[in-house]
């Protein structure tokens, strides 16, 4: 009964906590709920601006990678140009070093004939009364820039205004000197103290002065039809007049290189031209050279000619007794292939004759070949010597003050040296490849004998 009491008892009390804890449990769930619910509308609303940013990020993307496409297309395309550009100023640096020696001599003419003009000024003009032609020739004359186009004009026009000035065309008949030295009759027109030309029957041209003759000589520059046709003018145009000096010429070729153009030689080129410049000693290296190339031509066609056919020599054998043969190898194995029942060292040794026997052919002029490769230096270190010593008389004699003297025998030491190595090297490559060649052969030859005797050897030991 007690047991009964107090279980009802602890129920009850049990019963009222748990009613009094159901109303807070209640009240927290709802917040809970009502949190989770904030919440999840926050997440929703998170990740809505997350891809909303994402699609933005992604078409920036894809801009980028569309300009970055476009950037490198032009990046290409700049580079191509740039490339082209480059092979273009390479190709201008060529073309620009080609004319600047051109135009170094053009400036240096312009400055010594504006100097020359200077060293001889009472005789073209009054420096009292003419200060401003004077002082712009001197500024020409030491300037170290190239002159301006104007300069040019300055200068050429100062030079015609000199010769009208100095009143001094003169057409006369006097007797010249042809360039091989023969001595003609001649018209001679006198412009100046400047240019002085020449009229033989049709041909008209430019004199120098030659004080080895004690005269004039006609120049080694020959005129173009322009100058022609300019020169041929004056001599009419001073012939119909009673003096020279009354005329005044529109226009008359002038030597604005102090000399230098027409009194010049003309430089020869060519190969005949270097041949004999280059003396007697080169005759000999041009010899040996139209010999060596016939001997290599020669010994090309035959060793090259002949097939390194060993093997298939061996193969036919005893076919080679009755056979056309047309190789060294088909020659040993038809010696080999005798029926006969010497011995092993008389095979070697039919084997050896038939190799000797074919080398004579194989050989012939190899040796020519490198005895000429060897003395065509030598022939060109002869003729430098010579060149050397002929230099040295001309200087014993005239001295070294021109240059012009001692060229031909520096010309010569280097020519004959240049055609001797030129000649020599060939040679000795082409010496080198057809001896290869002759190797190739001989090997194959000894590998045929060597099995045809291997052959025949077997054959001795069956029964």
């Amino acid at each position: 009964m007690i047991k009964s009491l107090l279980a009802t008892v602890v129920i009850c009390f049990l019963s009222g906590a748990i009613g009094v804890a159901a109303q807070p449990l209640s009240a927290a769930s709802a917040e809970i709920a009502a949190e989770h619910k904030i919440t999840r509308a926050a997440l929703i609303t998170v990740s809505e601006d997350i891809a909303s940013q994402r699609h933005k990020l992604q078409q920036q993307l894809q801009a980028i990678k569309v300009k970055t496409s476009q950037t490198k297309k032009t990046a290409t395309q700049l580079k191509s140009s740039l490339q082209k550009l480059q092979q273009q100023e390479i190709e201008l640096k060529k073309v620009l070093n080609g004319k600047q020696a051109v135009l170094n001599k053009i400036a240096a003419a312009v400055r010594d004939n504006a100097n020359l003009v200077l060293a001889n000024g009472n005789g073209y003009a009054d420096v009292a009364t003419a200060p401003e032609w004077y002082r712009k020739l001197e500024q020409v004359g030491a300037s170290d820039k190239f002159p301006a186009l104007e300069d040019i004009h300055f200068l050429n026009q100062t030079l015609l205004d000199a010769i009208s000035a100095s009143g001094q065309l003169r057409l006369n008949r006097e007797t010249i000197f042809a360039r091989s030295g023969e001595a003609i009759d001649a018209l001679v027109l006198r412009c100046g103290n400047f240019q002085t030309f020449y009229q033989y029957g049709s041909e008209v041209g430019f004199l120098r002065s030659d004080p080895a003759m004690n005269g004039l000589q006609i120049a080694a520059y020959v005129a173009d039809a322009a100058e022609t046709e300019m020169i041929r003018t004056a001599f009419e145009r001073v012939g119909k007049t009673s003096t020279g000096a009354e005329l005044n010429l529109d226009r008359v070729p002038l030597d604005v290189s102090a000399g230098k153009l027409i009194n010049d030689q003309p430089v020869p080129s060519g190969f005949f031209a270097m041949i004999k410049a280059g003396g007697w000693f080169i005759w000999p290296i041009v010899l040996i050279a139209i010999i060596g190339i016939l001997l290599v031509i020669e010994r090309s066609l035959v060793l090259y000619g002949f097939a390194a056919n060993g093997r298939e020599a061996v193969a036919r054998g005893t076919e080679l007794l009755t056979a056309k043969l047309r190789t060294p190898a088909e020659y040993v194995v038809r010696a080999m292939a005798q029926p006969d029942n010497d011995s092993l060292e008389v095979r070697e040794s039919r084997m050896e004759e038939a190799i000797l026997e074919q080398l004579p052919r194989l050989e012939r002029f190899l040796q020519t070949l490198k005895i000429m490769a060897a003395i065509s230096p030598l022939l060109g270190l002869l003729g430098t010597v010579s060149g050397i010593i002929q230099t040295f008389r001309v200087i014993s004699t005239f001295g070294n003050g021109d240059p012009k003297l001692l060229s031909a025998g520096i010309s010569e030491a280097l020519l004959t040296t240049e055609a001797g190595l030129l000649v020599a090297i060939p040679l000795l490559l082409c010496h080198h490849f057809l001896q290869l060649r002759v190797k190739t052969l001989v090997l194959d030859m000894e590998s045929a004998g060597a099995a045809m005797l291997s052959i025949s050897t077997q054959n001795d030991v069956r029964p």
